[in-house]
């Protein structure tokens, strides 16, 4: 029984593509295989496409001379690439089969075995963003790692926030110094956090703010 309210006919397509990865186990790397199994898999390509039809859309009456009918709705895309367990890129847009684009979101991501990581990153959403997001994580030594931030508004043309920092890490602290700027002021931090106090750690930050230059 199908109550007589308002029916969609979902159009839905998914693909998938998966690599199986093998191993022996008196290799010595640092893939860990389920000894009830001889293979790892690991997912390198999801493509998926998803969209709806309005019947009920299709069907409605005209009320006006420029009125017209969309019964599709947006167009759905989800992609996301693995190729390496040290790369990866996804993508996330909205298509009107009507306007144009949307919606669009890129991110890529850069790792290493050490833990350096390089990630790049862009939103856009019509008329309200449109922002460019880059990070970088470096590791000087184990207990010492150097990071920049940065955050582009490109449909104001102004900076949202650039940020160089050094963080030590030891066993139950961790001390951190940033230089911070955007458009209207720049600051120095210092962030000292506490860990392994029963979950009642804490961070706290100290800031001073200085002029920026016009």
């Amino acid at each position: 029984y199908i109550p007589c309210m308002n029916i969609h006919m979902a159009l839905w397509n998914q693909y998938g593509i998966y690599m199986p990865w093998h191993q022996n186990q008196d290799q010595n790397t640092d893939m860990k295989i389920d000894k009830q199994e001889a293979y790892s898999y690991l997912e390198f390509l999801r493509l998926k496409v998803f969209q709806t039809y309005d019947i009920n859309e299709a069907k409605r009456s005209l009320v006006t001379a420029g009125d017209k009918r969309r019964p599709f709705s947006e167009i759905g895309i989800e992609f996301d690439l693995k190729p390496h367990k040290y790369f990866s890129f996804s993508a996330r847009n909205r298509y009107d089969v009507y306007d144009g684009w949307r919606e669009m979101n890129y991110d890529l991501k850069l790792e290493d075995w050490r833990g350096d990581m390089l990630t790049l990153g862009y939103r856009y959403e019509i008329n309200r963003i449109e922002q460019i997001n880059l990070g970088i994580k470096a590791l000087i030594t184990k207990n010492l790692i150097a990071h920049y931030e940065l955050r582009r508004d490109e449909l104001n043309t102004r900076k949202m926030e650039n940020t160089i920092g050094i963080t030590y890490y030891s066993q139950c602290w961790s001390l951190g110094f940033d230089f911070s700027e955007d458009d209207d002021d720049s600051r120095f931090m210092v962030r000292i956090g506490f860990t392994g106090l029963g979950g009642l750690g804490t961070v706290s930050y100290t800031h001073l703010t200085l002029p920026t230059k016009r």
